[in-house]
Formats: structure tokens, sequence, C-alpha cells
């Protein structure tokens, strides 16, 4: 893997799609998966909310998984991210989006937006209460 990050374009303006694994539309998850197995070539567990799922149902899913990943990946928590750390947006103690910390900013995919890269101090900015953690695997 080379420090070039023009990469990261091939994901901006990927619509977001609930569920989605890519390439025609991501949604935060499928965006980390799609990433960490294109550029890493390490495949990551999956999950995914029922196909008819609303939003909230969604992010409920998200929630659910991210209790759970401990037990199902080799991630530990970090107190502060680093190149390729997850970034995990924390609500209520429940965690309701993913993003990855590559080159001084986060990766990521929401609606109604699709898959964006945002400097870290924006989206620091818009999402002030978030967990990092780091891939072992």
């Amino acid at each position: 893997m080379t420090d070039d990050r023009t990469w990261i374009n091939r994901y901006i303006g990927t619509p977001h799609k609930t569920n989605g694994r890519g390439p025609d539309g991501f949604d935060c998850w499928g965006l980390m998966l799609a990433v960490w197995r294109e550029q890493r070539g390490i495949e990551l567990p999956d999950f995914m909310a029922p196909n008819d799922a609303s939003f909230v149902e969604a992010v409920e899913a998200v929630g659910k998984f991210y209790k759970e990943w401990p037990t199902v990946a080799p991630a530990v928590q970090v107190e502060a991210g680093r190149e390729w750390d997850f970034v995990a947006v924390i609500r209520r103690r429940a965690a309701l989006h993913m993003g990855l910390l590559i080159g001084g900013g986060v990766l990521h995919s929401s609606y109604p937006q699709g898959a964006v890269w945002d400097p870290e101090p924006r989206f620091n900015q818009f999402y002030p209460s978030r967990e990092y953690w780091r891939w072992l695997g």
C-alpha cells in the first residue's frame, strides 16, 4: 500500500443505500467492508439490517453489531485514532454510524449525501461523540 490516497475518489459520491455493499451504493459499514477488502485485502465481518428495514431499524442493527463487535472481530478500542482506524459515532451509548480515518479525514457513507471524505475537524464538529477502534487481524 502506498501513501497515495487518490483511490478514495473511487468511492466518493457513491449513493447511500441501506444494506449497500457496492458498487452502486453503500451504507456506512458496507463502505468499510469494500475499502478494507479492496485496499487491504482483508475481509471484515459483516452484518445487515432486515431487507425492509426503516432507517431507525438500520441504525439499531448498527448498534447491535457494535455491541457484539469485540466478540466477533479482532478489534480493540483505542483512546486516539490513527490511519485506518474505525470511527464509531455514539449517541446514547450506542453506535449509529461508522467511518474510517484516512489521510487526515474520515471516509464514510451516510444518508442522504452518500460516500464522502470529511477533514477530521469537520467530521468531529458534526459528530462530537466518537470512539476509535483498531483492527488487529
